[in-house]
């Protein structure tokens, strides 16, 4: 059985991320082919081009990507609290998805530099970053009121930050075929195998505190 995990979710209702979204989304796909009943049905798509694609991600960032923090605010005012860190890997997939359309180089680098961020920290918030260079994997670690030298080694290592590491990190690789980014895919894919599955059952637990055994 797959551990779950309890999260606070901010989500942002508002038109104009539902847009963003949208326009991601369907600027890739042009018309959308089902069967059903032995007869073909095609449902067509508006015509979003890869311009379209741009220009909303482009508002998108506009409206919630801090340049200084390399992270999204939770608001469109670009003030207060940052958006989870659950949410920032959605963010980062939308910048990658944003590149392979565009093969704009801008959304590349915020790519790399977003993966950066989460691995090495932050010089303004003066973070470590998610990685665990003693004793491997990734923090699930967000202490957005006292930042500076966190996280701390009595803090989770969840499933659902190392497992989409090592997704981020393949996917950078398979893009700029940069071996550090496989290198990295490969450590935190066998931490996570050692550390958070049972072999015996075959289940993925949710985390790791400490030295300790992983939690469902």
């Amino acid at each position: 059985m797959v551990g779950t995990i309890r999260i606070r979710e901010n989500i942002f209702l508002n038109s104009k991320i539902l847009l963003y979204v949208m326009l991601m989304l369907s600027a890739s796909l042009q018309a959308q082919t089902f069967s059903s009943n032995e007869q073909q049905y095609v449902q067509n798509f508006p015509d979003y081009t890869e311009a379209d694609a741009d220009d909303a991600l482009t508002a998108f960032n506009a409206c919630y990507y801090s340049t200084t923090r390399n992270l999204y605010f939770e608001q469109s005012t670009r003030t207060g609290k940052v958006s989870a860190i659950w949410t920032q890997a959605i963010f980062w997939d939308m910048a990658m998805n944003a590149y392979e359309l565009t093969n704009d180089a801008k959304y590349l680098k915020l790519s790399e530099s977003g993966f950066e961020r989460v691995w090495s920290g932050s010089k303004v918030l003066k973070d470590k970053g998610s990685y665990d260079p003693v004793n491997g994997g990734m923090y699930w670690a967000w202490d957005q009121k006292n930042p500076e030298g966190s996280p701390l080694p009595t803090m989770g290592k969840m499933a659902c930050i190392n497992y989409p590491t090592v997704i981020g990190a393949m996917t950078l690789y398979n893009t700029t075929k940069n071996p550090v980014y496989f290198n990295k895919a490969k450590e935190i894919y066998l931490w996570a195998r050692n550390n958070l599955f049972d072999k015996e059952i075959g289940r993925v637990a949710d985390s790791k505190h400490g030295s300790g055994n992983f939690t469902n």
